[in-house]
């Protein structure tokens, strides 16, 4: 792992593969740190003629922290949008997209293949809308084109992130994660020793709660994008599972019908999340950008 700062702005970020193959970004979900990658599906994806990118996002890891932008809580943010006055967040995903901008011109990449799961997806698709000269292909995994008609989250879901007690500590922090994963994992998925493992080491090496809530505002005040991806001109490919208590399988849909020649690739059994089993697929689909 390395770090750089550019025009005011710090990057974690590691590589894997052949510098001089196409380089491949992977965006990250909300809160997730680029240790959350997992490593068989990185090297997979290098051996399949890949130079991997995978970095922090703003806000979490070791990348920079915006604690000094005004953060109102989420309760403010929700009254406002429900009584439908204008919301501008701390930051938004087309800060979040600008920052991959950044990181490539840093490393003196002009064009990649850019993959992005749930809120990276969402990340993704602005990055693709701002500069389709930069990417050479799209994957959208588990995410959503964000337009107020499709289904919410499932019940369970919503209670989880709008009813849950928020965690006094660190430890809590961990355990209310390992909770998430299982809710939104197929029950075949779920590795609990694994996903506290995976925490614990998340959680030693950066423990950030104000960048996951500002990272939560970013995702609740985006815009639909729907009408907006019609013009897209990107070789996209849609990954989404068919038990996605995040984003109903409707999402993947839309987005399919949104971007012209658009393929959707369903999985069975697949939650929201990135489960071993998966990887060869999701290595697959992604070589055929290629």
């Amino acid at each position: 792992m390395k770090t750089i700062t550019h025009q005011d702005k710090t990057f974690c970020y590691k590589t894997v593969g052949n510098k001089n193959h196409p380089c491949l970004v992977l965006v990250m979900g909300i809160t997730g740190q680029l240790i959350n990658w997992p490593d068989t599906l990185l090297q997979g994806l290098a051996d399949s003629g890949f130079y991997v990118l995978i970095f922090d996002n703003r806000d979490v890891g070791l990348s920079q922290y915006y604690d000094h932008l005004p953060t109102p809580s989420l309760g403010e943010v929700m009254a406002q949008l429900q009584q439908g006055q204008p919301v501008t967040p701390p930051y938004t995903l087309q800060d979040m997209a600008e920052d991959i901008v950044t990181l490539l011109d840093v490393l003196d990449i002009t064009q990649a293949h850019i993959a992005g799961v749930s809120m990276g997806g969402q990340v993704a698709q602005y990055f693709a809308l701002a500069h389709p000269e930069k990417t050479l292909s799209l994957a959208l995994i588990s995410t959503s084109s964000g337009d107020r008609d499709l289904p919410p989250p499932s019940q369970a879901v919503m209670e989880f992130f709008f009813n849950g007690k928020p965690p006094v500590n660190q430890q809590e922090a961990i355990e209310r994660h390992v909770a998430q994963y299982k809710l939104y994992n197929h029950p075949d998925d779920f590795n609990p020793e694994g996903a506290r493992v995976l925490q614990e080491k998340a959680h030693e090496r950066a423990y950030h709660p104000q960048g996951n809530h500002r990272q939560l505002l970013a995702m609740i005040c985006a815009q639909p994008r729907g009408e907006a991806l019609k013009v897209l001109n990107v070789p996209t490919v849609i990954v989404h599972g068919d038990c996605d208590p995040v984003f109903n399988l409707e999402h993947a849909k839309r987005l399919q019908s949104c971007i012209a020649g658009s393929r959707l690739e369903v999985i069975k059994n697949l939650g929201h999340g990135l489960p071993r089993r998966m990887h060869p697929e999701l290595i697959a689909v992604l070589k055929n950008a290629l």
